[in-house]
């Protein structure tokens, strides 16, 4: 399910440090919180596929160069796990079964999908526990457990792979004006 751009929802853009394994960056939907034109804070309403940052949580960000909302810290991390498990194409019946059941039965707050890792952000207080137990039937039949993160490893400080420095360069065509 995405949020519909014409409603309060926004992107904000997710700069990556560079890696032969992943790209540039990527782009989530964001709720404004205390925001203007210029900026502001943002609950995230979609999990990075790239990195540890998940639906709920609270980041901050500026106009780049290019006139985009880019991801400059993160306020505060919801208070759930994040986990995610890698799936091959052929079992993405199975990663979206596994994230209903994981919502419908076992506390998940919110699954999804994408370059074959399924993403799930769990409600606080839903433990180590109860995750292994929800995710074991699915690892069984082919899902394979890449790990999780809570709450304190979703920090600024946390994310090495995600450069917070904001991009001031114009890098040409835009749907803003550079300048």
């Amino acid at each position: 399910m995405q949020p519909d751009p014409s409603s309060s929802h926004v992107k904000v853009r997710l700069r990556l440090r560079p890696d032969d394994h992943v790209p540039a960056g990527e782009r989530l939907w964001a709720q404004p919180r205390e925001a203007d034109e210029h900026g502001g804070t943002f609950e995230l309403t979609n999990c990075a596929i790239y990195t540890a940052l998940a639906v709920g949580d609270v980041v901050r960000a500026s106009l780049d160069g290019d006139g985009d909302l880019q991801v400059v810290d993160v306020v505060e991390p919801c208070g759930g796990i994040l986990t995610s498990v890698l799936f091959p194409e052929h079992l993405t019946g199975l990663a979206r079964e596994a994230g209903d059941t994981w919502r419908d039965e076992h506390g998940a707050l919110w699954s999804e999908g994408g370059y074959g890792v399924l993403k799930t952000i769990w409600r606080a207080g839903v433990g180590w526990g109860e995750i292994k137990r929800a995710v074991a039937p699915y690892a069984a039949r082919g899902l394979v457990w890449l790990g999780g993160v809570e709450p304190a490893e979703r920090r600024r400080d946390c994310l090495f792979e995600v450069d917070f420095e904001l991009d001031r360069t114009c890098h040409g065509p835009s749907t803003h004006s550079c300048g």
